[in-house]
């Protein structure tokens, strides 16, 4: 209905290029068994993360990233670098 408004084809003519692309890339069967192994081993949770973000899964499930962790430094550290900073700095001035 939408498509018949004349006053509207402006409007459709410039959103036109911003329709999704059909997506090209895959895996290949070689490297999807090098990721995930040679037998489908899933659950219902695990079916639904890919049907939510596909991308995600195949960060957490494929790739096994883990999240980075937070350098921090304990108060037996702080106790060792705030001495030392002072000192380094007087004798480099």
């Amino acid at each position: 209905m939408l498509n018949k408004l004349a006053a509207l084809a402006p409007l459709r003519e410039r959103l036109r290029h911003l329709t999704a692309a059909p997506m090209k890339e895959s895996l290949s069967p070689a490297l999807a068994g090098e990721l995930y192994g040679p037998a489908l081993r899933t659950s219902v949770s695990r079916m639904e993360q890919f049907a939510a973000c596909p991308f995600k899964f195949f960060v957490h499930s494929g790739m096994r990233a883990e999240e980075r962790k937070l350098f921090e430094l304990d108060i037996r550290d702080q106790g060792n670098f705030q001495p030392r900073g002072p000192r380094q700095i007087s004798r480099a001035a």
